[in-house]
């Protein structure tokens, strides 16, 4: 049986992945992918290598050509991780080169056929893909001579519903119960909340720079009220979150220790955001307009300017509750 283990960096995934072979029976086989540069990397490995050992691993080292691998028994095999087998295969010169696909697959199929199960751990980045080629055509296309409207609103639908994609896999691949901290209905909505926050001011940059007509626009109003909202969640979530997570401990430390200024932290987040969005209020609503409906250029870039600085606030608190996270 193979078993594809998505997450993101640092999510835990590698020690759930172990935590599959350890429920079964029979040989088990640890495929190492990393590549050893120098003395610190080795050093990484053998320390890795002895922690395996206890859980009864054998490691395996297959930096390359994952098809020349044999295993000495049928059992369970766990190669980590997919990243840097494709890496190695692609940029290192006894790789496969532009034929790593290809290469990987083959290996993969052999190795599925040596074990009882083989699990294979990777980084998430399909959603992202397809956000970000979404993205790319529409904007390419934006710039064809007679560009088809309903062409137009699909890729941006595209873009849109594959952006929500993205965001719940973001969000879900940090909801391990590998770490407990993490594994709570509050790191999902909290990462939500904070695409809700910054979103729209960064929406508002853009569309600031292509020179959009904001006074009186509903549109406009929306966005600040989506950010105003989306920051009171994040408020409430990050107070329960800290009320609920804060206290757990191990035999070593306890979370609040990790993170000792959390309540300070929050509230540099509050400040921050709130003045964010309060200086892109004034971005939208303070432009002067002329006669024929049109902001003077002066006017046009001091919006801009503003509506930067409201962005960057705003990311800056949200940056500081990502490394308390």
């Amino acid at each position: 049986m193979l078993t594809l283990v998505l997450g993101g960096a640092a999510s835990g995934k590698s020690e759930y992945a172990e935590s599959l072979v350890l429920r079964t029976t029979g040989p088990r086989y640890y495929l190492a992918t990393m590549q050893v540069w120098d003395a610190e990397c080795a050093a990484r490995v053998e320390k890795h290598r002895k922690m395996r050992a206890a859980k009864q691993f054998e490691t395996l080292e297959c930096p390359l050509h994952l098809e020349t691998v044999r295993l000495p028994r049928r059992g369970t095999a766990l190669l980590e991780d997919l990243g840097n087998l494709t890496a190695n295969e692609l940029y290192d010169p006894a790789g496969a080169g532009e034929n790593a696909a290809k290469a990987i697959l083959h290996g993969l199929e052999s190795l599925a056929a040596q074990c009882e199960n083989l699990i294979v751990v990777s980084n998430e980045v399909f959603s992202a893909v397809i956000f970000l080629a979404f993205s790319g055509v529409y904007w390419l296309y934006s710039f064809a001579v007679k560009p088809r409207r309903l062409l137009q609103r699909l890729l941006a639908v595209g873009a849109c519903v594959s952006a929500i994609a993205c965001i719940t896999a973001i969000a879900f691949a940090y909801s391990a119960d590998t770490v407990i901290t993490w594994n709570t209905p509050f790191s999902p909505f909290s990462l939500w909340a904070n695409a809700l926050l910054g979103g729209p001011v960064l929406a508002i940059v853009g569309l600031r720079a292509a020179w959009w007509k904001s006074r009186g626009n509903r549109f406009g109003r929306f966005m600040l009220v989506l950010a105003v909202v989306a920051l009171a969640a994040c408020l409430v979530a990050y107070a329960l979150q800290g009320a609920i997570v804060l206290p757990a401990e191990n035999a070593v430390s306890s979370a609040g220790d990790l993170v000792p200024h959390y309540a300070l932290l929050v509230c540099f987040f509050a400040v921050f955001a709130a003045v964010g969005i309060a200086v892109d209020a004034l971005s939208l609503f303070r432009t002067s307009v002329s006669r024929e409906g049109k902001a003077s250029p002066d006017e046009m870039t001091i919006s801009v300017v503003r509506a930067s600085v409201a962005a960057l606030l705003v990311l800056a608190g949200i940056f500081v509750m990502r490394v308390s996270f």
